[in-house]
């Protein structure tokens, strides 16, 4: 699962599940979908920070620890199903504003209904929290260098680890070999908990595979310039909390 923090809750393809027509929505209306997502993930911020800070937990026990704690929320589904029900709460509440439409204004009544009793259901079932918290890693730096390769399309992600834990991959990042080539991959500058990365390839997107057997020095570099690509695991798709919060009480997690 991915972090509050990393900002990918849920995307336009999410919200397409929901409603098929909302791209049409969104071009005849001038709605960007993009920034409504956006929105949505600040007032969830904000509705998250405020329940951190009305409770009280010994473990937790200063204002300024409650407050951080939005560092360390995962994206569980009932969390991502809020986010995607205010989103569409927004986009329809602006199409009502436009026209008065009596059918928006049932769209905007219907997701802000859904999305009030999702924030309940994340209360009630609790907001899931990482110990040791790994951000999403930034898409990679590709080089090509000389190689054997002939001419291929590659899909990259890399992602960062703190010691045994992994945060959610990257984006895919698309390379093109040619004839003769390589490639030499790198990362951006890291997270301070960060401890080394993983690196996923593939020549399918659905098939990103790990290539490297042990997390790679922050400073290193992977490369490939021939042969056969390593069959490790599936990229990641994040950690899963490590505890729960809800109203007054703590659940271990196990």
């Amino acid at each position: 699962m991915s972090l509050f923090t990393d900002e990918s809750i849920s995307t336009i393809e999410d919200l397409l599940q929901y409603e098929s027509s909302i791209l049409d929505l969104a071009s005849s209306e001038g709605i960007d979908l993009s920034s409504k997502l956006r929105l949505a993930h600040k007032q969830i911020q904000t509705e998250l920070v405020r329940f951190f800070e009305q409770e009280s937990y010994e473990e937790i026990d200063t204002p300024e620890a409650r407050r951080a704690l939005v560092d360390r929320v995962v994206v569980t589904d009932p969390l991502r199903h809020w986010h995607i029900t205010l989103a569409l709460s927004l986009i329809f509440g602006d199409a009502a504003g436009s026209h008065l439409s009596e059918r928006y204004i049932a769209k905007q009544r219907e997701y802000s209904s859904l999305s009030v009793r999702a924030a309940r259901t994340v209360a009630e079932c609790g907001v899931g929290l990482a110990n040791r918290p790994v951000r999403r890693a930034a898409p990679p730096l590709i080089e090509a260098i000389e190689g054997t390769l002939g001419p291929a399309i590659f899909y990259v992600r890399v992602s960062w680890v703190d010691s045994d834990i992994e945060g959610e991959a990257s984006e895919t990042r698309t390379w093109e070999s040619t004839e003769g080539s390589g490639l030499r991959i790198t990362v951006h500058e890291a997270p301070p908990s960060v401890t080394g990365w993983n690196v996923y390839l593939g020549t399918s997107v659905e098939q990103t595979l790990r290539q490297n057997d042990q997390p790679l020095a922050i400073s290193g570099e992977w490369v490939h310039t021939g042969g056969d690509l390593a069959d490790g695991a599936l990229a990641t798709s994040g950690q899963d909390p490590d505890f729960y919060l809800r109203k007054r009480q703590i659940l271990k997690r196990g």
